[in-house]
């Protein structure tokens, strides 16, 4: 029996997009993803029905339409006339017509032709279920989008980010599009061939830097409005942050300077406040080590099988280590991640197996967080216990949170937080300073840098209603001249 070809009756040309696996953290976003088709296993035996589409996937563009769908139904293998055949529609895709559901009886081949599909303007991923009886089958559908990117900045900038319809929102004023990286300028001159990418970062002078690895092993270090860096690293490389690469257990530099071989495992790398890259590492020997672009190594004072943390801390068996091999605490059972403060002092936050929490910070004493046994240590000096938020010196900052955004210390040293209640009030907690409520709609979900979202409509704290129709979002950061910022897409209409 023949099948019609599936067809599409938008021009524009299909985009391929990178595998789920290549698209990183740092982001804040989840890229639609093409799942396999569930078809009812044929049946062998006579007078058994089975269902089964005639794609696993159907593939469409933003404001188009899919044609040649259609659903077969057998009856011991053979086609089967006369079957009552539903099938729905998932995702915000319609038939022609507008619903959501089709229901018709198989004709003498067994199949049900389908209306065309009617792809919707924010494209995405559907699901297409027809139903027989006890009797379903399954197959995806998957399209790109018409959106358009922005770059918002407070206070109250917006930039239209120049790049294609469509593009994925990264950190640091960057896009991909298909497989081609572009800034929010609309420059893409830099990769048209990305396989990976680290998260993007933020250098100390205020450049936007970003790591890809190309389709064909090549590795790049793209600085916006500069020089792009060819790294001197061997082709297949996985960018980390902060300029380094690693392969087959060799941690490299962009330089090119092989950094260590036999490497079992890296934090997620780091800038310091002089502009030094850093990562640490544990080698496959146990041993652990600093590694400072430009500067010499340092063989971390700590045990053997160490986990590196960020900020140059260490972890093992519940001991907690700076790399100069001062033993910071013992039965730790949990820890934020670690940071280095606008004054380049290291920290990170723990709770302990007798449930006391701690600050520790590298060369300083450290603190005895003001805080209930048995809190949660967050990001900048912040703690949660059974929805109450308290900063380490023991202000009750809040009671009856829901939601958090990670915590960040902005560029004049204060410890940020953004918070949602349970009467859906949103707020900015900064120690030392006023609290803000933030002039948001109830409900609203905090994101990072004082951005906050709902249904929607993104917001800055201050009430400004920055944009609406948002499909997607970077995790915002703070600029270095003190400005909020985040990227994000819209949606455009039909």
């Amino acid at each position: 029996m023949s099948r019609d070809p599936e067809t599409s009756a938008a021009s524009s040309p299909r985009v391929s997009t990178p595998s789920r696996r290549t698209i990183l953290t740092g982001a804040a976003w989840s890229v639609p993803v093409i799942a396999a088709a569930s078809i009812a296993p044929m049946a062998s035996a006579s007078g058994v029905t089975a269902l089964a589409f005639n794609q696993s996937t159907y593939n469409g563009t933003a404001c188009g339409t899919i044609t040649g769908a259609y659903v077969t139904v057998t009856e011991g293998g053979v086609p089967k006339a006369g079957e009552s055949v539903t099938v729905s529609l998932s995702g915000g895709y319609t038939f022609s017509g507008g619903s959501t559901t089709n229901t018709e009886v198989s004709g003498p081949d067994g199949r049900v032709n389908l209306p065309a599909i009617v792809v919707p303007a924010a494209g995405g991923p559907a699901t297409l279920t027809g139903t027989s009886g006890s009797e379903t089958a399954t197959a995806a559908i998957s399209a790109t989008s018409n959106s358009a990117a922005y770059v918002y900045r407070t206070p109250g900038q917006t930039s239209t980010a120049s790049v294609p319809a469509g593009s994925i929102p990264l950190n640091a004023g960057w896009f991909l599009y298909g497989t081609t990286l572009y800034d929010w300028q609309g420059n893409h001159n830099y990769s048209s061939d990305v396989l990976s990418y680290s998260p993007g970062w933020v250098y100390t002078n205020g450049t936007n830097h970003i790591a890809v690895t190309t389709s064909t092993g090549q590795n790049y270090i793209f600085r916006q409005g500069g020089a792009t860096i060819t790294p001197a690293v061997p082709n297949g490389s996985t960018p980390l942050n902060s300029g380094y690469f690693l392969k087959n257990g060799t941690l490299y530099h962009w330089e090119g300077n092989q950094i260590a071989t036999n490497v079992a495992a890296t934090s997620t790398g780091w800038t310091y406040t002089n502009g030094v890259d850093q990562i640490a590492a544990r080698l496959s020997d146990g041993k652990s080590y600093i590694y400072r672009y430009g500067q010499s190594t340092i063989t971390a004072s700590v045990p053997d099988g160490s986990t590196p943390l960020d900020a140059g801390y260490f972890l093992k068996n519940g001991t907690l280590y700076h790399w100069e091999g001062n033993q910071t605490a013992t039965n730790v059972t949990a820890t934020s991640t670690g940071w280095t403060y606008t004054n380049g002092v290291d920290q990170i936050a723990v709770r302990l197996n007798n449930e006391k929490s701690y600050i520790y910070r590298y060369g300083q004493s450290t603190i005895t967080a003001s805080v209930p046994d048995g809190s949660t240590p967050l990001d900048a000096g912040y703690f949660l216990k059974n929805g109450t938020l308290y900063h380490w010196e023991g202000n009750q900052t809040a009671t009856n949170v829901t939601a958090t955004s990670t915590g960040w210390t902005y560029t004049n040293g204060v410890d940020q937080i953004a918070v949602r209640l349970n009467n859906e009030k949103s707020y900015i907690y900064r120690y030392g300073q006023s609290t803000i409520t933030a002039s948001v709609p109830d409900g609203s979900t905090p994101l990072n840098a004082g951005y906050f979202l709902k249904n929607g409509t993104l917001y800055h704290w201050e009430g400004n209603q920055t944009a609406t129709n948002v499909g997607a979002t970077s995790t915002g950061w703070t600029y270095t001249d003190g400005s909020d910022q985040i990227d994000l897409t819209k949606p455009q209409s039909c």
